[in-house]
């Protein structure tokens, strides 16, 4: 039986500029957490004493996926200071196929979809959160990611914090060869089958 999450945020607006001085100061670089075959970039954000309790992932945000990771995504300055002012530290982490994040793990497309993704980040949210429950928030690929998380483990997530929700199917359906042709166009520059 699927339980829903005690409480969904929808953030919508413009960049915070204190968000990113903030980000630069209490940013903690780290290493990065092991999924399966697939190490992930982290860091934690926010007060050092405070409990690990948000997990939050990027958005897409770039034609080239290995050009994004966690640290440059737009939901960091709306997001990050909300997290501070509210006393919560949370980790962002680099998905897979993004930054330098290990790409194709097994050759297939379907790594990438969101219920995969989602999985990464509940594992992310074993390894790295203090609490048995824990938040989940995500940045347009990122928010699709942090709902299947939430529906996939209801008992585990307390909440969800969505930023710029993706677009219908409908609209994604219409540019898939588009996204099928950079896929393809990725793979061959990647060398990968």
């Amino acid at each position: 039986m699927l339980r829903r999450p005690s409480s969904v945020v929808l953030v919508a607006g413009a960049s915070v500029a204190a968000g990113v001085v903030i980000a630069r100061r209490l940013r903690r670089l780290s290493n990065s957490v092991t999924v399966g075959r697939v190490d992930l970039p982290y860091e934690l954000c926010g007060p050092p004493t405070a409990p690990v309790d948000i997990v939050v992932s990027h958005g897409l945000g770039s034609s080239d996926p290995s050009t994004k990771s966690h640290a440059d995504d737009a939901s960091r300055s709306v997001l990050l200071p909300a997290i501070i002012a509210a006393g919560r530290r949370g980790v962002w982490y680099t998905a897979r196929g993004h930054g330098v994040s290990h790409v194709w793990e097994d050759g297939s497309t379907d790594q990438f979809l969101w219920p995969r993704l989602a999985e990464e980040l509940l594992a992310v949210a074993e390894q790295l959160c203090s609490a048995r429950t824990f938040i989940v928030a995500g940045n347009s690929m990122g928010a699709a990611t942090a709902l299947c998380a939430a529906l996939q483990s209801p008992e585990r997530v307390a909440g969800v914090i969505l930023y710029r929700v993706p677009t219908i199917w409908e609209t994604r359906a219409a540019r898939r060869d588009a996204l099928l042709a950079k896929v393809d166009a990725l793979r061959a520059a990647r060398g990968v089958e």
